[in-house]
């Protein structure tokens, strides 16, 4: 069954069924709107990592996306990304690699900030807008 939601920073809400907001601290580092779409999988929760030597939260590395069981040992690929992208090694991400959907409790995929053919990119999005996440 494919399921699309979207979310707006700050709200509590999803739309489509088995989708529940799962999103932590998005305003700490997004400051503005963030939305998604899902295709393929029920999203359960989402995550954000950041990292910035400064202190400041506004760097997305990376996020977790989790899943219901039916999404397990599927691949995960994001597209459509808005955003600023940059790295400390001149090495600006072109997207984000996720990690294939692992097993129970979480049914959890990583997905990093990441450049095609590139290893070590150490990037991030400044201002990450809208993606999309396809599970298949």
């Amino acid at each position: 069954m494919a399921v699309a939601g979207v979310v707006a920073a700050g709200s509590t809400a999803f739309t489509g069924a088995g989708l529940t907001n799962g999103i932590t601290n998005q305003k700490t580092f997004l400051g503005g709107t963030v939305s998604h779409t899902v295709v393929g999988a029920n999203l359960t929760a989402m995550a954000f990592t950041n990292s910035d030597i400064t202190g400041a939260t506004t760097k997305v590395t990376a996020f977790t996306l989790d899943f219901n069981a039916d999404a397990l040992g599927k691949a995960v690929a994001i597209s459509g990304i808005t955003g600023t992208p940059g790295s400390s090694n001149t090495n600006d991400p072109d997207g984000f690699t996720c990690t294939v959907v692992g097993a129970a409790p979480t049914y959890r995929s990583t997905c990093s900030a990441s450049v095609a053919g590139v290893a070590n990119v150490n990037g991030w999005y400044s201002t990450l807008g809208a993606f999309s996440i396809e599970v298949s």
